[in-house]
């Protein structure tokens, strides 16, 4: 509603565009006694402290022993797009606690007195706690579960799902290890004594789902695969998690679900990826075969036109440029049709497939690396962007547009004009649309186009994609590489000079390294560039 009114449209999709921050709902969680006591509030007494301690400990453990099932309730077909980058959280789940309270857990497993803020004694062996601030905790947004001083932030939740589902999932874990917990103080004979050994053994035994780094990290990725830690590569595989054994027993333990119940929402959610991944699968093939083949090809034949019509104004006229771009649309053009092909044969075959989670998987290994070929063959097919002169810049092309009318008049007003002139006045227009610097000396700035082509570069290199950059103008490209330098942007360059061997090597370097950026004159001429690793 509040979108309509703006003249906006909501979009629920947790990551609707490729580049940009995914969409999400934060569950701030905690729990409170029914006169409105924070449990998660660190006291200066021994006996809230305990109590701040037992129950961080219950959810500590409780989040590494159904750590499957948090994932399970956070899985959609959107979700996959959306967790492990631009600002989501990673699809490992740990808990961030901050480097302090980190610490004071390790401190209270090996006994140790940390600074004042634990003494040991016969009672609880924690004495005093030092009131943490939430203002003083580093919140780190790539953490899937993260403390943030009184409370904690669920963040793997999507932006389309409601929030119930996953709040019963954790208010479950919670209950069923403060059940346990309840039981050991219960039945013991010495309340302190157990109190101790419960905080010091869950920090021992569960301390390996605690993560204070970077998850978007390899390291990460390598240590939560040491640490025995889950890492659902796809929704589907988190949602199959919901009918394992243990988690339909702690369902059914707390009468909150039954396995029929539970078998149920498993198949609602697998259908709802399956049907989700197959219906963005459909509308892309309805794109592809509507909008972009038939204006592709329409394309193609206007600079084929445009060739043949300036070969009739005299055979020597460079049309490399044109041929450059048709032979690149051409490949571009075939990987399109043969992609969309496949994804046609494809969808059909998932169809026949009768178990949802093998269906599910076919999607992942079959259909979605074949979305993405096709998405990816189609921006670069159909990207233009239209950048207007500055106000300088337009004084400056009209007037030499003006001047170079009046010069075409006199040479059409000769007999025998000079097409070569023609085309002399004409290359003279393009490199003032493109950078006034290619005409004048005594300009130092770059043109608005220049700067518009480096921030797009910038922000390609902050997505490590990497370019590829082609200009009839081996002047320009040298432009671009001096500001490629200024910016530490690393770059090749490949230009007419460059010899048969270098070529190759350069083809072969860009292909496997890090390098963003490969710099292309038109007028290289010859064919068999492999530069696939570009975007």
């Amino acid at each position: 509603n509040i979108a309509e009114r703006h003249g906006l449209y909501c979009l629920l999709h947790e990551k609707p565009f490729f580049g940009f921050n995914g969409s999400g709902k934060h569950i701030n969680w905690s729990l409170a006694t029914d006169t409105g006591k924070n449990l998660f509030e660190p006291g200066y007494t021994s006996l809230k402290n305990a109590q701040f301690l037992l129950f961080l400990c219950a959810l500590i453990k409780g989040v590494d022993e159904y750590q499957d099932l948090l994932c399970a309730s956070a899985a959609s077909a959107g979700n996959d797009l959306r967790l492990g980058g631009n600002e989501a959280p990673c699809t490992i789940m740990s808990i961030f606690l901050g480097e302090e309270l980190t610490e004071i857990l390790y401190s209270i497993e090996k006994s140790i007195d940390h600074s004042e803020k634990i003494c040991i004694n016969s009672k609880f062996n924690i004495n005093i706690f030092q009131k943490l601030k939430s203002d003083n905790l580093n919140r780190n947004r790539t953490s899937p579960f993260a403390f943030t001083g009184n409370k904690f932030e669920f963040r793997m939740v999507g932006s389309s799902m409601s929030i119930a589902y996953p709040i019963t999932v954790i208010n479950t874990i919670m209950a069923n290890e403060l059940c346990q917990f309840a039981d050991i103080l219960e039945n013991g004979s010495n309340f302190d004594k157990d109190l101790t050994e419960i905080i010091v053994n869950t920090i021992k035994n569960h301390k390996k789902i605690i993560f204070n780094g970077n998850n978007y990290s390899d390291e990460w990725h390598l240590e939560a695969k040491k640490r025995h830690l889950f890492n659902f590569k796809t929704s589907a595989n988190a949602i199959s998690q919901l009918i394992a054994t243990k988690n339909i027993e702690i369902f059914e333990k707390y009468k909150i679900l039954t396995k029929v119940e539970i078998s149920a929402i498993y198949n609602v959610l697998m259908q709802n990826y399956c049907q989700t991944l197959h219906t963005e699968a459909m509308v892309m093939d309805s794109m592809i075969k509507k909008q972009i083949i038939p204006s592709t090809e329409k394309y193609i034949k206007v600079l084929c036109d445009t060739v043949l019509s300036k070969k009739q104004i005299t055979a020597q006229i460079d049309c490399s440029a044109e041929i450059q771009l048709i032979s690149l649309l051409s490949t571009l053009f075939s990987e399109l049709c043969n992609n969309t092909d496949t994804l046609k044969e494809n969808l059909i075959t998932s169809n026949k497939i009768p178990n949802l989670f093998e269906r599910s998987k076919f999607y992942y290994k079959k259909i979605f690396p074949v979305l993405n070929k096709i998405r990816k063959s189609a921006d670069k097919i159909e990207q233009n962007i239209i950048l207007p002169f500055n106000d300088e810049e337009e004084k400056l092309y009209v007037a030499n547009l003006a001047k170079a009318n009046k010069e075409l008049q006199e040479l059409y007003d000769l007999e025998g004009s000079d097409k070569m002139q023609i085309l002399k006045l004409l290359t003279r227009l393009r490199q003032l649309c493109l950078e006034p610097r290619l005409v004048y000396d005594d300009i130092d700035q770059p043109s608005s186009k220049l700067k518009a082509c480096m921030e797009l570069i910038k922000t390609m290199q902050e997505n490590k994609q990497k370019v590829l950059l082609f200009s009839s103008f081996t002047s320009v490209l040298d432009l671009i590489a001096e500001e490629c330098q200024k910016a530490g942007i690393t770059y090749y360059m490949l230009t007419g000079s460059t010899n048969k061997e270098d070529r190759r090597e350069l083809v072969s370097r860009f292909q496997k390294d890090d390098t963003t950026l490969f710099l292309i004159s038109l007028k290289a001429g010859g064919t068999g560039l492999n530069l696939t690793s570009a975007e």
